[in-house]
């Protein structure tokens, strides 16, 4: 008979136990908004969401990649827009150079002019970018693209693009990659050296006629000069068409966003209605188990008394 009430007492503390877990983690996924808090909850609900936030995760991957690439594409755009004003600086310089009139004082003027273009011009084409590297590096980006010399008096006698030929690729979405910063120097892509245009050496040949109080060939350093800025113009327009890829690449990932979430809260969200009248379930179910276990309570001191 003891042994039969120590079972009896069992099943019934287990049962309370039971039930007054059922009624907290029910409360708990009411407090949270979540129905799924562990694997056994559901592990067939809770594969799927481990799918859809591993997903999720690379999406975010994604938008801090895009929003690097969209940082440094927009710095590069700037940088370019400077240069461009610098060049067409050069180009007007270079009109004046040609005039016959100037005596040597005109000319040495015109020339600290056209050599401090110059030195703002390698500045900027070895702008650092933001996180590292630099703007016009390409894929080599750890060191300054253009290396330059100086002549006896300091002034610069060439500007070499020792960066890199390619330019750095960083993935924005699933299979589409854009480029975080422009190659400077290159037979074809190069946006301030290349087989057709260099953007120093005009300004270079110009400076140092002046100085020597020569008449430069004004006409063919302002074409020379212009091709440079022709050759900034395009890679502007490469930049701009980056950009505007990106915008829709954005677009495309919001929407996966949105979808996604969307998913996992059908998933994992708890159906509020539903779980207050569960709550109420097991709540009645736990007062039924402690209001059988009083009765059993007070049989057994009944029988013992």
């Amino acid at each position: 008979m003891r042994i039969s009430n120590q079972m009896s007492n069992r099943m019934l503390s287990n049962n309370i136990l039971e039930s007054q877990s059922a009624v907290y983690r029910k409360e708990q996924q009411i407090a949270s908004g979540n129905r799924i808090e562990k694997a056994s909850d559901d592990p067939v609900a809770w594969a799927r969401l481990s799918q859809l936030k591993d997903l999720q995760d690379g999406l975010t991957q994604y938008e801090r990649n895009a929003e690097l690439v969209e940082s440094r594409l927009l710095s590069v755009d700037q940088m370019l827009d400077s240069i461009g004003s610098l060049l067409q600086n050069a180009s007007e310089l270079a009109v004046q150079a040609s005039d016959g009139t100037l005596n040597q004082s005109d000319r040495e003027i015109l020339a600290g002019q056209v050599d401090e273009l110059l030195e703002q011009l390698v500045s900027r084409a070895n702008h650092p970018s933001d996180g590292g590297g630099y703007l016009f590096g390409g894929v080599q980006s750890e060191s300054e693209p253009f290396t330059v010399t100086r002549n006896a008096d300091g002034r610069i006698d060439s500007v070499t693009y020792e960066g890199g030929g390619i330019s750095a690729m960083v993935e924005v979405a699933a299979g589409d990659a854009l480029p975080n910063q422009l190659v400077g120097g290159g037979a074809d892509n190069g946006v301030l050296i290349s087989d057709s245009s260099d953007a120093f050496a005009p300004l270079i040949e110009m400076r140092d006629a002046l100085l020597a109080g020569e008449n430069p060939a004004g006409t063919t350093l302002q074409t020379r000069i212009d091709e440079a800025a022709e050759q900034v113009i395009v890679g502007r327009a490469s930049v701009g068409a980056y950009l505007e890829h990106l915008s829709f690449v954005n677009e495309i990932r919001s929407n996966q966003e949105v979808s996604l979430m969307e998913n996992i809260s059908d998933i994992a969200d708890v159906d509020l209605a539903q779980a207050v009248s569960e709550l109420t379930e097991k709540q009645t179910a736990y007062q039924a188990a402690l209001a059988m276990a009083t009765k059993t309570v007070d049989l057994s001191l009944l029988n013992y008394i």
